[in-house]
């Protein structure tokens, strides 16, 4: 079993799409959660329910992870002051609610603050998915930890050596028998999700191209995303708001610095983003 966990959505959902596109022409079976009431708080069972290859586990709870069978992964983590940025203009915006009802409410009262309110309500409403942050296991073997910034800088090489670290790269170079048994994979598992088909399963446990990946990775970077707009350029509305880290002290005021401190004393040192909680 493979797995990706990470603490902040949009951070996750970023990969989401790649790690489908790869389980897709892999023949794997992938399913996305986000929190516990998706699996009735039985990851492990949910898992084998569902039969599940490849887990994305976004805000994900280390007391739920611990429960898994044997897996290799990887787990993605973003400074804490930068993921209360994101949030709130994801909150404020661009989050859809339709899956998440209790949005709704947080959306309204945003909406009737200021900026410096509402990051402040963004900080408190932060408080289940920081304390999972800081209770994670950082000492796993088997799950290589990978910081967002690094994904962000150097998409190809992180994202290459996740993918190496599950065992799931072929260096090789790829023949057009190999794409094109992929791209019909891709393209039947997708059918398969839009209608419902039971379409054949293909056998899993294959290796996807380093080429291939990296092509992925290229159809899904940020400017695709948001139609040629680049990183650092902001669109406050838009889910992929602007693709920068440090954005957070453009938007930290004393004052907020010191309830983030207050409210969460030692995370951002203890996650390596400071040497200490004077920042």
């Amino acid at each position: 079993m493979f797995a990706l966990f990470g603490h902040h959505k949009c951070a996750t959902m970023s990969l989401n799409t790649i790690t489908g596109s790869v389980c897709r022409r892999l023949g794997l079976t992938h399913a996305a959660v986000f929190d516990s009431g998706m699996f009735q708080g039985n990851l492990s069972g949910y898992c084998a329910q569902q039969d599940v290859d490849f887990l994305l586990y976004g805000n994900a709870n280390y007391e739920h992870v611990k429960s898994l069978p044997e897996h290799l992964g990887f787990h993605i983590i973003r400074d804490p002051r930068d993921i209360v940025v994101s949030a709130y203009f994801s909150h404020l915006h661009s989050h859809p609610t339709d899956a998440w009802p209790e949005l709704e409410p947080h959306r309204e009262a945003l909406q009737s603050l200021n900026e410096e309110d509402g990051l402040s309500k963004e900080i408190q409403f932060r408080e289940k998915s920081f304390r999972h942050m800081a209770d994670w296991n950082y000492s796993q073997p088997e799950v290589l930890e990978i910081r967002f910034e690094s994904f962000v800088e150097r998409s190809y090489e992180t994202l290459l050596g996740a993918f190496l670290h599950l065992g799931l790269i072929n260096e090789d170079a790829p023949g057009y028998g190999t794409l094109l048994g992929s791209a019909l994979r891709n393209s039947l598992a997708s059918a398969r999700q839009r209608i419902g088909s039971p379409l054949i399963r293909f056998q899993a446990g294959k290796c996807i191209h380093a080429t291939e990946l990296l092509s992925l990775v290229w159809k899904y970077r940020f400017e695709a995303r948001t139609r040629g707009r680049v990183k650092g350029q902001e669109d406050v509305k838009n889910h992929y708001r602007k693709g920068r880290p440090g954005d957070w002290s453009h938007y930290f005021t004393p004052r907020l610095k010191d309830e983030f401190k207050k409210r969460y004393p030692g995370l951002v040192p203890d996650l390596g983003y400071e040497i200490s909680d004077n920042w």
